[in-house]
């Protein structure tokens, strides 16, 4: 069978296929779901989203960035972040909204 692209959703009959998160994509419809940029040579997935990689790493530090959410927002954040992974921290929420920001400015 004819794959089809998953950003137009037509046949694709060309002699190359792109394959990004198991789905099947022309070169020219592989895009950053952000600022449209063709990604045929490198891209980044979060939560089958498609980026480039200056927008990949923007929503990253979007995630994490200190100046984007107070210190409970993100010491609640980390706290989730580990239960979700079976694991447990100790420690008020301040001091861990501290040492996230020492982590983020990589001290």
């Amino acid at each position: 069978t004819i794959p089809k692209c998953a950003g137009c959703e037509q046949p694709i009959l060309d002699r190359f296929i792109l394959k990004v998160l198991e789905r099947s994509w022309h070169g020219k419809c592989l895009k950053c779901i952000d600022c449209q940029a063709q990604l045929a040579d490198k891209c980044f997935a979060r939560n089958g989203q498609v980026f480039c990689k200056d927008d990949f790493f923007k929503k990253s530090r979007m995630r994490l960035d200190p100046g984007r959410m107070d210190m409970e927002n993100l010491a609640h954040r980390m706290q989730s972040m580990v239960h979700e992974k079976g694991g447990h921290i100790e420690g008020s929420s301040h001091t861990l909204a501290e040492e996230a920001i020492l982590l983020n400015k990589g001290l």
